[in-house]
């Protein structure tokens, strides 16, 4: 376990990248998913 740990901590600055790029391409999957399935249309009554 302290392994991993310490293995983290040497590459703290990719595992940032990893965490921003994931968040990128949920942000881009969400927002296609939003167009495709046309929620902009939606009215509420």
């Amino acid at each position: 376990m302290w392994d991993t740990v310490s293995n983290l901590s040497d590459h703290m600055g990719n595992v940032g990248f990893v965490i921003i790029g994931v968040f990128i391409g949920c942000w881009i999957i969400s927002a296609v998913n939003y167009r495709w399935k046309k929620y902009d249309g939606l009215t509420f009554s």
